[in-house]
């Protein structure tokens, strides 16, 4: 099943719609105005399916997922100094790829793959396609990918201020 999402143009908070080939939405991500990063997913009916919550005051960058306010799973930033690189406790899958790029896949345990996630360029904003092999890996598969969009998106914030502190 292929799936395509791409960033909202005036969201602060990080909104996204996830749509099929045929462009009919499926689900929304909605972040929330709170202390850490939270983001909703719901289905195209307005359900909530889904939440990624970053945990507060860590060393490393973490991101809880969540089925219908049940802890599902956990995304890690790992420590590196060139790349980035991601530890994944959900379903003894594991995430590797070009996060840069945002190119990387999602596979279990014996190596098969379980999504495709590439970006798609010349585009104002963010746009990813996602190939997911069992459609009930989907929701997942989303909250996987967002929380690797936001994290993505906090280290280019936080580089930017870095680097703008450090020239004054």
């Amino acid at each position: 099943m292929k799936l395509y999402f791409k960033e909202k143009f005036f969201s602060l908070l990080g909104s996204y719609e996830i749509y099929d080939e045929d462009e009919n939405v499926l689900y929304t991500a909605e972040g929330q105005l709170s202390l850490t990063s939270v983001v909703d997913i719901y289905d195209r009916d307005d359900n909530l399916e889904g939440t990624i919550k970053k945990v507060f005051l860590t060393f490393l960058p973490k991101y809880e997922f969540y089925h219908n306010g049940e802890y599902a799973g956990l995304l890690t930033k790992n420590f590196t100094l060139f790349k980035q690189s991601f530890d994944l406790d959900l379903h003894n899958w594991s995430v590797q790829g070009d996060f840069l790029n945002l190119e990387f896949e999602i596979e279990d345990e014996c190596g098969n793959q379980i999504a495709y996630i590439s970006r798609e360029l010349f585009h104002m904003t963010q746009h990813y396609c996602l190939e997911v092999y069992d459609e009930g890996n989907v929701l997942d598969v989303l909250m996987i990918v967002l929380a690797i969009c936001l994290e993505i998106k906090a280290s280019a914030i936080a580089s930017n201020n870095s680097a703008h502190v450090n020239s004054q």
